[in-house]
């Protein structure tokens, strides 16, 4: 790895964890499901897989979901947020890999699976399925903000390649 290749992937991991550290300051959208955000610094790591590649975006999703939780003082948000990640990224890079779909549905894809990883993540950690109960909110929101999360990738990409 060269140092400009190293240096990007400063850049971006720096812009990640600062998007998900203010995201997880602000006020939830939705009061009676305190724990849902739309995921911004998924931006990023989608725009990282789409200009440096797959390693680059699992090193990035790896260091936001660890230093967003040490930072914000919640160490168990990565519990939730490190495998959910991890098999929601995997799900994008094969879903890119097929490229029969559109970057907004690869988006949408990855969303939702992350938020089914940390339901089932909940799930295994509460001792108890119930909290799956949840799943048809976090179908809708996580379709609505992998979406909107796709398009300023995709704006982002086109606007700003690296």
């Amino acid at each position: 790895m060269n140092y400009k290749h190293f240096a990007k992937l400063v850049i971006l991991s720096t812009l990640a964890l600062i998007i998900g550290v203010i995201e997880s300051l602000i006020p939830p959208i939705l009061p009676f499901l305190p724990f849902v955000r739309i995921g911004l610094a998924n931006i990023i790591i989608i725009y990282t897989l789409l200009i440096l590649g797959s390693k680059e975006a699992y090193a990035i999703a790896a260091i936001k979901s660890i230093f967003t939780g040490l930072i914000i003082g919640n160490p168990i948000m990565i519990l939730y947020s490190l495998p959910s990640s991890a098999v929601s990224l995997t799900c994008i890079i094969l879903l890119f890999k097929i490229n029969k779909n559109s970057l907004c549905a690869i988006s949408c894809v990855g969303a939702v699976v992350h938020n089914l990883m940390q339901l089932l993540v909940a799930a295994i950690m509460a001792g108890t399925f119930l909290v799956l109960s949840y799943a048809p909110y976090f179908i809708l929101i996580g379709s609505i903000a992998g979406y909107v999360v796709g398009i300023l990738a995709l704006i982002l990409a086109k606007r700003l390649p690296i």
